[in-house]
């Protein structure tokens, strides 16, 4: 479960970066408050456009393509990892996320001249429903089991390191990501 926590975590970050970086003001609905890279408390502009941004994504915002994000759908994550005395793959379906748009964010640091932006977002509680398998070997025990999770994660704390283009491009390169 913890790979669906930084899967979830990751999603609330990316869908804020990208609103936020990637789109240019032109190409954004009048409601979408733009932050400018010269304003000198843009970490409390980028606070106040996700707070004004949360409500519109628990239903999605289809001019952006964002979707629905309450509950936050999932189709599939799957972990498949070690072999030989260790090795455990295990298979999530039809993942539900209820409370993602809940988070809140403590700090955003942006560094222009690196292209690069940290954000650490706090989730106070999500409640996570799937239906699982998993089958692997422990030494010689073997491990297997299949049916519905649910699970609650309360104080969740994630913190994102991205790399964001040039403007004009639509690319968010994400090498660290760490929940």
């Amino acid at each position: 479960m913890m790979l669906t926590m930084t899967l979830i975590s990751f999603t609330v970050a990316s869908l804020l970066a990208i609103t936020a970086v990637r789109c240019a003001p032109s190409n954004l609905p009048s409601y979408f408050k733009v932050c400018r890279r010269s304003d000198p408390n843009l970490e409390k502009c980028f606070k106040s456009s996700a707070d004004e941004l949360r409500p519109l994504l628990v239903k999605g915002i289809p001019e952006l393509s964002i979707p629905s994000c309450e509950p936050l759908l999932i189709p599939e994550v799957v972990i498949d990892q070690g072999t030989g005395a260790v090795s455990l793959k295990s298979v999530y379906k039809d993942i539900k996320v209820y409370g993602p748009t809940q988070f809140v964010i403590k700090q955003v640091v942006v560094d222009f001249d690196k292209d690069r932006m940290k954000i650490k977002i706090f989730l106070p509680h999500l409640r996570v429903e799937c239906k699982y398998v998993i089958d692997g070997r422990i030494l010689m025990m073997p491990i297997s089991g299949n049916g519905l999770s649910n699970a609650n994660y309360c104080k969740y704390l994630s913190l994102i390191n991205l790399f964001i283009a040039k403007p004009g491009n639509k690319i968010i390169y994400i090498p660290k990501f760490t929940h």
